[in-house]
């Protein structure tokens, strides 16, 4: 919410790669830029909370919504263009006692990155899914009863299988 500078980053730098450094045409910087005002006003609903508090942080939390959406396809570009592996950040703030075993969100494999803190250069996430280029971290908020109804955001969507009824 309060950074207004670049919003892509680089693990082997530990730092923020402006946007005019990236060999992307001007409509897809142009694109991003205001993605990145997009995704910091969703904080600041989020933050500001009220009728509009779940709203905004699905938006962030979600990787199938449309902000999320948007922000994989930037990101998509960005691989293209660079040819550097490029992955997206998913914000998580509500979890579960048991969140250091939540699977992808996307693909729902495991995605708990194994290596101790600091010996890689994704060492910041505890969650990297290589297939579905997300990133992510352990829940700030855990335990209360508002934690466990709105973790099933960004969780994996489980998927029902009809069988035939004939």
């Amino acid at each position: 919410m309060f950074k207004s500078g670049s919003p892509v980053g680089s693990p082997d730098l530990r730092n923020v790669v402006p946007v005019y450094q990236l060999p992307l045409s001007h409509q897809d910087r142009d694109y991003l830029v205001r993605w990145a005002r997009q995704y910091r006003d969703h904080d600041s609903i989020w933050v500001g909370s009220g009728k509009l508090e779940v709203a905004a942080y699905r938006e962030m939390a979600d990787p199938t919504s449309q902000l999320s959406c948007q922000g994989r396809e930037h990101c998509q570009i960005i691989e293209k263009a660079t040819g550097i592996p490029t992955y997206y950040y998913l914000f998580r703030y509500y979890g579960r006692l048991k969140e250091k075993w939540r699977l992808c969100p996307l693909c729902g494999e495991r995605w708990r990155v194994a290596s101790p803190r600091g010996t890689t250069k994704f060492s910041q996430f505890e969650f990297r899914c290589k297939p579905c280029r997300l990133v992510s971290n352990v829940a700030c908020s855990i335990g209360n009863d508002k934690d466990e109804r709105l973790a099933i955001i960004g969780e994996p969507r489980r998927t029902v299988r009809r069988q035939n009824s004939r």
